[in-house]
Parts: structure tokens; sequence; C-alpha cells
């Protein structure tokens, strides 16, 4: 691979990166405005992570 093509590429995933991160923060925040952070919260990322958690044992 050329040099170029090597850093257009990085370039991409490091945008690609940032937008997710972008995302996610963004995902969070209306989580926490939407439910708050007392129980129900709480409840909710452990449903929302248990099956991950299930999956990956």
């Amino acid at each position: 691979m050329s040099q170029p093509s090597v850093l257009r590429s990085s370039a991409i995933m490091a945008l690609g990166t940032i937008i997710s991160r972008i995302t996610g923060l963004a995902r969070n925040l209306l989580l926490v405005t939407a439910l708050g952070t007392a129980i129900i919260g709480d409840t909710y990322q452990v449903a929302n992570s248990l099956p991950t958690v299930v999956y990956i044992l």
C-alpha cells in the first residue's frame, strides 16, 4: 500500500471512531434525561447490558 492510502484509511477510521463516541455520548445523555439517575436508570442499564454479558460468557 502506498503511504497516502494508509494515511487516508487511518483518517477515515479515526473519524468513524470519533463519530461513534459522540453518538454514544448523546445516547447516554438522552437516557439520563429520560430515566434519570435513580433506581429506574440503573435498572435499565442492567437490563440492557445483561444479554451481552450472558452472550460473552
